[in-house]
This record gives C-alpha cells, structure tokens and sequence, in this order.
C-alpha cells in the first residue's frame, strides 16, 4: 500500500510547477531544456500510471503471436514484418492483440479516443 500522493501524482504536480511557473521566465536555451525535461516527466508519469499487469499480459500474448525475437521491441519488429508480409491477414488474434495494444497506449495516455469497445477488449486481459 503506498502513501498518498504517489509517483505519478507528484509528477504531474512538479510539472505544472515547471510549466506555469518556471517557463514563462526561461530564455531560450534554458527553456528548451526545460520542455525536454518536462516530456520526459510527462512519459514517466504514463508509464507510472499504466497497469503493470495489463502490458505483462500484452507481452505474453506477444510472445505467442512471435516466437522469434529476445526481447518485446524484436518481437514487435518481427511482427510488423510478419504483418507486411501477409502472414497475419486472416488472423484474428493478431487484429484483436493489435487493437489491445492501441487501447493500452489510448488508456495510458488518458484519451478520451478510448472507445468502451476497446476499454472491452483491453480487459479481456484480465
């Protein structure tokens, strides 16, 4: 059990900080580095904020569609090819893991693009 607020909580809070009261008074140079250093506070707080257990399942169902492949990123690219290359056009499992995987990201990014036939498919990982 964690205290409240948690990580993502206080990232986002460290970011509107930065954002409202910090940038307006940066320069240039300083201001770049401060939207860069802002991005990569926005990403972690995604990624703090995704279920954990959902992207293990997404991996694991992965791992099933592509054999081939040491890590998730290889996995991904063998796909992607086994994809152009015609392999999965009449797989429905590769069409539903494909569209798990863009509501995943859609839920992890807080969009309102998050249809519930999507959030539907995205907890049929549970």
């Amino acid at each position: 059990m964690r205290d409240q607020p948690q990580g993502a909580d206080l990232l986002a809070e460290a970011r509107q900080v930065l954002s409202e009261s910090v940038l307006p008074e940066l320069t240039s140079k300083a201001r770049f580095n401060v939207l860069m250093a802002l991005r990569a506070m926005e990403l972690a707080e995604r990624e703090l904020r995704a279920d954990p257990e959902q992207e293990s399942r997404l991996n694991e169902r992965l791992s099933q569609l592509v054999v081939s492949g040491d890590a998730a990123q290889n996995r991904f690219s063998v796909l992607s090819k086994s994809i152009r290359d015609g392999d999965f056009d009449a797989s429905d499992e590769a069409h539903i893991f494909l569209q798990q995987v863009t509501a995943f990201k859609l839920k992890e990014m807080g969009s309102s693009k998050l249809s519930e036939e999507l959030e539907s498919l995205l907890n049929q990982l549970s």
